[in-house]
């Protein structure tokens, strides 16, 4: 009977071909049947292993300069934001509470956005930041209406400042998803 080890391993292969471009079919078809000739659990989770990191890649070739350049420069841009804003976070606590929660659940956006990016493409970072763009935009036209500087709320130009600084970088993700977006190639027949 086979093990748990087997299980993982057949996932991983399974989770790996579906990674790989169209034009490679045949190569996901044969990982899937030697990974389940394989004998030892051992070697079949080394193998997955080996498969995982030929499949990405074969992903990372099979993309132009450009599209690749972008891609990997916004994921870590949008890493750095999420580390940037939660340190941000930790710091401002003390201080000023609101916006210590600000930063927080800014940071969780980011790094929320960058993962699911990762896993379904430019498409999730477009819709993501269309999202998160016009929350911002939202809540920019809200605080710098009359009715907040009426109200004089504590820090409203640290809240105004938080708002524009968060649109523009929703912006800037939304053109750098747009871009690649725009740069995904048709799949190979």
């Amino acid at each position: 009977m086979r093990n748990y080890r087997f299980s993982v391993a057949g996932q991983m292969v399974r989770a790996c071909a579906a990674l790989l471009p169209p034009h490679r079919k045949c190569w996901a078809a044969a990982m899937v049947a030697e990974v389940d000739a394989i004998q030892g659990s051992d070697a079949a989770l080394a193998f997955a292993c080996g498969c995982i990191w030929a499949s990405i890649k074969e992903g990372i070739t099979d993309m132009s300069f450009a599209f690749k350049a972008t891609r990997l420069g916004t994921l870590a841009l949008l890493f750095l934001l999420a580390v940037a804003s939660a340190t941000s976070a930790v710091r401002v606590n003390e201080v000023h509470s609101p916006a210590s929660l600000i930063f927080g659940v800014s940071s969780v956006l980011f790094l929320t956005t960058a993962a699911w990016s990762l896993l379904r493409g430019p498409l999730a970072m477009v819709q993501a930041a269309s999202t998160m763009t016009l929350v911002y935009l939202v809540a920019f036209l809200f605080i710098t209406s009359q009715a907040v500087d009426a109200a004089e709320w504590v820090n409203a130009r640290l809240y105004r400042a938080l708002a524009a600084e968060g649109l523009m970088i929703w912006l800037a993700l939304l053109a750098g998803g747009a871009f690649l977006l725009r740069g995904t190639k048709p799949s190979h027949a």
